[in-house]
């Protein structure tokens, strides 16, 4: 196990600019219900924007790199499989604005040529746009050759 030598900390704040619909798995008042916290607040779990932050990444830096601040494991020799954790830790996103809307759409299940399934019919929650959101993005430095790089 690796010491840590350093802890940053990044604080990112974002609005939303189109409806949010990321579903609990839940049909309880729609056949999509929208995600909610202990309180009955919508939120984004840190997992989604730590996969939509690795997509990012990758469009710009390389697979070494990816690798390193992201981790990795090698499974294709069963004896030595090799996990590399990542560095990243990224908490749940949380409503920063006092008022927020969550609406219900209804949607119609499409066939091939594109004519409505008969009795496909099905709704959904989204939080409406124009929220903002905050949430931290932690990263461990291990090495001491890290501390000279000053790139996260």
């Amino acid at each position: 196990m690796n010491n840590i030598l350093e802890k940053q900390y990044l604080k990112v704040e974002f609005k939303l600019l189109s409806p949010l619909s990321i579903g609990s798995g839940k049909n309880e008042k729609t056949d999509h219900d929208l995600l909610l916290n202990s309180r009955g607040v919508p939120y984004i779990p840190g997992s989604a924007i730590a996969g939509v932050f690795r997509e990012a990444c990758m469009k710009v830096m390389d697979e070494d790199w990816i690798q390193d601040y992201f981790g990795t494991m090698n499974n294709e020799n069963v004896e030595e499989v090799e996990i590399r954790e990542s560095q990243f830790k990224i908490y749940d996103a949380k409503i920063q604005t006092g008022e927020y809307f969550v609406s219900r759409r209804d949607g119609v299940a499409l066939d091939i040529y594109k004519y409505s399934i008969p009795g496909a019919k099905f709704d959904r929650e989204v939080l409406e746009s124009g929220v903002t959101f905050c949430t931290y993005v932690e990263r461990e430095i291990n090495k001491p050759e890290e501390l000279d790089a000053g790139n996260i």
